[in-house]
């Protein structure tokens, strides 16, 4: 019976990984919603190349060392929250999936039909982290083609980074797509309370921090 039993699972899985992706693809909605990474990490990354460009020609001309701690701060700090707050504004799209299910009672059916709920959610996760490695890649194109040499110099580390870092930011999308019972309002709102996960251990260490 065990033997029997796993490729069931892996085939669910498969298939629930099949269904996220032609429904990204084949739903108008689903594929303007999904490209709303795509759109904020562009904006963001050409708001990050002005803000640069800006600084290091007009207010640091000749200043050597003083560019390369501006680069430092700029690559190390300033970038990561850009892309981060890219990222935040746009997590409804993966809670916009499992919701809708809920929503319209086909996970209920799903159940009904055998889908076991593990078969379910990992087969959405792997349909969501390729999804998520669109605008990944998107990003790591665009800083070459914007000459963003400290962040092309560096593309395999930061699509490594972002690679690891969807496995805990979908998951955590999950997680709090069940404060929503519909899917349209997840995918306004979702935004709200996963930048306050994201901002309060910060606010909460504000007290410790002391004068140092």
């Amino acid at each position: 019976m065990s033997q029997k039993a796993t490729p069931s699972f892996c085939k669910q899985i498969t298939a629930m990984q099949k269904r996220r992706l032609l429904t990204f693809i084949r739903s108008s909605k689903e594929l303007v919603i999904g490209l709303n990474p795509v759109f904020y990490c562009l904006i963001n990354l050409i708001l990050f190349s002005v803000i640069y460009d800006t600084i290091m020609d007009i207010f640091l001309p000749d200043d050597v060392e003083a560019k390369a701690a501006f680069e430092k701060v700029m690559f190390a700090i300033l970038f990561p929250i850009f892309i981060l707050i890219s990222l935040f504004v746009s997590s409804g799209v993966y809670v916009i999936s499992p919701v809708s299910d809920r929503e319209d009672k086909l996970r209920y059916l799903l159940n009904f039909a055998g889908m076991r709920p593990a078969s379910y959610y990992i087969g959405l996760f792997m349909g969501d982290v390729f999804i998520f490695l669109i605008p990944t890649a998107i990003l790591i194109g665009g800083s070459w083609a914007l000459k963003l040499s400290g962040i092309s110099e560096r593309a395999g580390w930061i699509y490594l980074a972002l690679f690891v870092f969807s496995y805990s930011f979908i998951q955590l999308n999950y997680l709090v797509g069940f404060l929503f019972t519909k899917a349209e309002t997840a995918f306004k709102y979702q935004v709200l309370p996963m930048l306050l996960l994201w901002i309060a251990p910060s606010l909460i260490l504000i007290p410790f921090g002391g004068n140092q």
